[in-house]
């Protein structure tokens, strides 16, 4: 890994550090995954699945990692909720 690519790992790292998630806990990320040009995918499965709250903040977090410097696009799949399928598209097209 590059010193480029490890210090943008750190600066994700530290911005999810901070996150809680609506109902007062970590989020559940299961898996991060970050190429050289700064794209990042992020699987994550919410704490309670048939919350809607947890997908806005799902939305918002996507906002968030968009906004560290080096981070060109930001994907999340949703895992161990009902139609898991639903809660991509909404978080891929903005709602």
């Amino acid at each position: 890994m590059s010193r480029r690519s490890a210090a943008l790992q750190q600066r994700i790292e530290r911005r999810l550090a901070g996150w809680t998630d609506p109902h007062g806990g970590p989020p559940r990320i299961e898996r991060i995954d970050l190429n050289d040009e700064g794209a990042l995918h992020v699987t994550a499965r919410p704490t309670r699945p048939h919350c809607p709250c947890c997908l806005y903040d799902l939305d918002a977090m996507q906002s968030a990692l968009l906004g560290v410097r080096g981070v060109t696009s930001v994907r999340i799949d949703v895992i161990g909720v009902p139609e898991p399928e639903r809660w991509n598209r909404a978080l891929q097209h903005g709602g």
